[in-house]
């Protein structure tokens, strides 16, 4: 046992000192950026104390830059430490850098269980004008540990610490654009001859929850938009005030259920916008939606424990249409129900228009509207293998692409097909239209990479989350333009005017951190793009 632990200390140290260069020794200047490197936390059976002390020396190394930035002696961040106990959850991380007067920080942990390796990492700009950076991975020996670091410094080196060509290019496109935000930033690529800088980029602050869904209207009637925010158990409404994204009240919580999808829209017609949740029971095995609606001054629900999946989509002529979706325990699978457009009469939400017949699609990923640029409405849906297909008004294919466009990690338990084993299927990813003033519609769909649908994949891919505009070019639906890439996963999207100026934005829900990620508290963030800049 002794031999292996001195041979891994062995290759490590060979990697580090023959495959990187010295780091070097010269103080720079105190007014450079400040970057604190946390030692990685390693939890193991056996010693690894080389470990943490080659991965310090890695991310030092390669966060040194010559006149660019300064990475904090460890002698004063041990200091600093010395009253820190517990876990280095995201607030003590946030609260140390800033006794270090650091401009960021960079921290983490190694969890060694027989031959399991779990890699996890966070880069933290505590200025704020920067989303964190991640690192998430489960490897199959320590070997591949530093493959993993070097490629989450390079990762923070891209993020962070912009060269100067960006930051003249940046500043160049902030002169010639008039900003929405002051957080402005190179965040929409678009295809063609031309790549185009866009400004108009917000992010909220940090919000302790995992946000399952978002939707956008004004449900009590009072002029101002609310943004409803779901969780797993909870529907939170928030306004924006002042660039800031403020709650206003909870109006749902059930520990009972396990809230997945909501929408908002005034389909009874009384003034009032509807409130759409779907969700599951405790043993996610039954769908039991429910819908929220204002009245005389409460939230309170006129619809409960419903067996479809609502969806609303906007249509380009008759405006926001409610979709459901039937789904009972003992259905071969979420696809399985026909999905129907629904209308309020006799004091509930009856079917009328058959819309896709069963086991075709699942209401919540699906689109819907005239995204041919013709007359003619169509589907847009997310097949069981992450893959799109375009299906017309006959019911008939007219277009397939491959994905991958990666599950939700919410699932629905199905009967088992073995004994002990459970049968989860997971919801599709969230996909929509931009009704574009030209009358060129554009798909819009969310890009989380290497996802396999479970919690674990979902929150282990790092900075690769994105959203796409896909317009139909007469063939097939071909790319136009993408937003930068995000550290965190996005879990859903919507167009509106958020901020009411008379101007659309796209706003995504984005995951920051779970309970799992270095034993700290959920985090999600907001993030905005304006929309009136993007054209084919």
């Amino acid at each position: 046992m002794k031999i292996l632990i001195l041979k891994n200390r062995i290759f490590f140290f060979y990697v580090i000192f023959f495959l990187i260069p010295v780091a070097p020794l010269k103080a720079l200047a105190n007014s450079l950026p400040q970057v604190a490197v946390i030692p990685f936390t390693v939890n193991a059976e056996k010693d690894y104390s080389y470990m943490q002390n080659g991965i310090t020396e890695m991310l030092t190394f390669h966060l040194s830059t010559q006149g660019k930035t300064k990475v904090i002696d460890q002698e004063h961040i041990a200091e600093a430490m010395k009253d820190i106990k517990g876990t280095l959850t995201y607030e003590k991380a946030e609260k140390l850098g800033r006794d270090l007067k650091a401009d960021y920080i960079v921290y983490g942990s190694v969890s060694v269980f027989g031959n399991q390796v779990i890699v996890q990492g966070k880069a933290l700009d505590l200025r704020g004008s920067k989303l964190p950076v991640h690192l998430s991975k489960e490897l199959s020996s320590v070997d591949g540990i530093i493959p993993e670091i070097n490629g989450f410094a390079g990762e923070i080196k891209k993020t962070f610490f912009i060269t100067a060509a960006q930051q003249e290019h940046t500043k160049g496109a902030m002169e010639s654009e008039k900003s929405k935000s002051t957080d402005s930033s190179y965040i929409i690529t678009h295809h063609g001859s031309e790549e185009k800088a866009m400004i108009g980029f917000w992010k909220s602050e940090p919000i302790d929850t995992i946000i399952h869904s978002l939707a956008v209207g004004d449900t009590d009637n009072d002029g101002i938009k609310e943004i409803v925010i779901l969780s797993p158990h909870a529907v939170d409404l928030y306004q924006i005030h002042q660039s800031r994204l403020v709650i206003k009240q909870t109006i749902f919580s059930d520990d009972d259920l396990n809230l997945i999808s909501i929408d908002i829209a005034d389909i009874n017609g009384n003034g009032f916008a509807e409130i759409f949740v779907t969700s599951l029971n405790a043993l996610k095995n039954t769908v039991s939606s429910f819908v929220i609606e204002y009245n005389q001054g409460v939230y309170s629900k006129i619809i409960e424990d419903s067996s479809l999946y609502f969806k609303v989509v906007e249509h380009p002529t008759l405006g926001k249409q409610l979709l459901g979706q039937m789904q009972r325990t003992g259905r071969a699978d979420i696809f399985s129900g026909a999905i129907v457009r629904m209308v309020w009469k006799n004091s509930q939400y009856e079917p009328t228009d058959p819309v896709l017949p069963e086991n075709t699609a699942n209401a919540l990923g699906l689109a819907f509207g005239r995204l041919l640029n013709t007359a003619e409405d169509i589907c847009v849906s997310v097949t069981r293998d992450g893959s799109l297909i375009a299906i017309d008004s006959s019911g008939n294919r007219c277009w397939s692409g491959k994905g991958p466009y990666a599950p939700l990690p919410f699932y629905f338990l199905l009967q088992k097909e073995e004994p002990g084993v459970e049968n989860r299927q997971y919801y599709p990813m969230r996909v929509g239209i931009n009704n574009t003033e030209d009358g060129k519609n554009q798909l819009i769909v969310i890009n989380n990479p290497n996802n396999s649908g479970s919690l674990l994949s979902f929150f282990s891919s790092n900075d690769q989350a994105h959203i796409k505009g896909l317009s139909w070019d007469g063939i097939g639906f071909a790319p136009s333009w993408e937003t930068r890439n995000l550290s965190g996963n996005i879990t859903g999207f919507v167009i509106d005017d958020i901020d009411q100026d008379g101007e659309k934005e796209l706003v995504a829900s984005l995951i920051l951190e779970t309970e799992s990620v270095l034993g700290g508290h959920p985090k999600s963030v907001l993030v905005s793009y304006d929309l009136k800049q993007i054209k084919e």
